[in-house]
Formats: structure tokens, sequence, C-alpha cells
């Protein structure tokens, strides 16, 4: 019989073994995610899908999602202040979880992504894109 896997360890995987995050697939829009987009993700799916159980401050959460990039040997590294150009047009940075394929081959800023991990609901609260099993 298998153990389960910690709540936070499936919202990675959910995540990170994703087709928008492994198959970037030529789109500037793939391949990486906002650090605090990943975090409100996991609040949400914890609070839906944990009963909120055993919730953890950013920061922790965090530093165990650099402990588990680098346990599993993904190819994605932890970027701090890159440069997205916000749906706006703007340029501004956020800290960003990047496919290092994408991170290598860019040139200027990431495009907006938000839309493609989540959709507004007819209330306007995220619906999100990613499935945890």
């Amino acid at each position: 019989m298998a153990t389960q896997k910690p709540f936070v360890e499936q919202i990675f995987e959910a995540v990170f073994h994703d087709d928008r995050m492994m198959l970037p697939g030529g789109t500037d829009d793939h391949g990486y995610i906002k650090q605090n987009l990943l975090f409100e993700f996991y609040i949400d799916a914890n609070k839906k899908l944990n009963h909120g159980n055993g919730a953890m401050k950013n920061r922790t959460f965090y530093a165990k999602l650099d402990s588990w990039l680098k346990r599993e040997k993904l190819p994605f590294s932890m970027v701090a202040t890159a440069k997205i150009r916000n749906k706006a047009g703007k340029v501004s940075t956020a800290d960003v979880v990047i496919n290092d394929a994408i991170a290598n081959a860019r040139k200027g800023p990431l495009a907006y992504n938000d839309p493609v991990w989540y959709e507004d609901d007819h209330l306007g609260r995220k619906a999100w894109t990613v499935e945890v099993r």
C-alpha cells in the first residue's frame, strides 16, 4: 500500500508536471508561474481539498518548493525579479519559477500568463485550471 504524499507535494506535482510547465510549446506565456500565484493556488486548494489543515506561511512554502525541486531534479529554477509584461502591456517584475529551457532561451520580458492558470468565475473568484490528484 502506497503512502499518501504531503498535500504541498501534491500541489507541486500538479503544477510542475503540467504540460503548461513541462512542454512550453513555443509560446512565451507557458513554462513559468509567478511564485505568489503558486502560493495563492496552494492556499485555495488547501482550503477546498485539505480542509485548511496544516496551511503554511509563504516563506515555509517557498523553502519546501526549493527543496522539492532539487530533490526531484526537475528542470526548473526559482528566479527573483523576472521581468513580465502585464496585461496592460507595462513591464513589471515578479518572482517566478521557470522552466530552465525557457529561462535560457528568452529575450526580453515574459508574457503575462495568469489566465493560463485560472479563469474568473461569475462571482469574480479564481477557478483554477490545475487538477490536484
